[in-house]
């Protein structure tokens, strides 16, 4: 499937009015663990993938860390990513 058809399917209009459009990506979390102590729950996983689409949008408490010759660039990329329904 190619790149832009696929995006498509995942662009969301933040209102009417707006022209701002959020890419939305599905994706899978495998957690790989050997012993009951390092097995991770539903609410870790949820709280890494908040603070991954909080930098993505650059709403992270340390945006304004960033470094000046990089703050040109430093943008809110409106992507955001969630857990996918299905394992392809």
């Amino acid at each position: 499937m190619k790149l832009e058809k696929f995006t498509q399917n995942y662009i969301k209009t933040l209102d009417s009015k707006s022209q701002e459009q959020i890419i939305t990506i599905p994706f899978v979390v495998h957690v790989v663990w050997k012993t009951q102590t390092e097995k991770i729950n539903k609410t870790v996983v949820d709280s890494q993938i908040e603070v991954l689409n909080e930098d993505y949008r650059r709403q992270n408490n340390d945006a304004v860390n960033t470094p000046t010759e990089f703050q040109d660039e430093a943008v809110d990329t409106n992507i955001e990513f969630y857990l996918a329904c299905k394992d392809p």
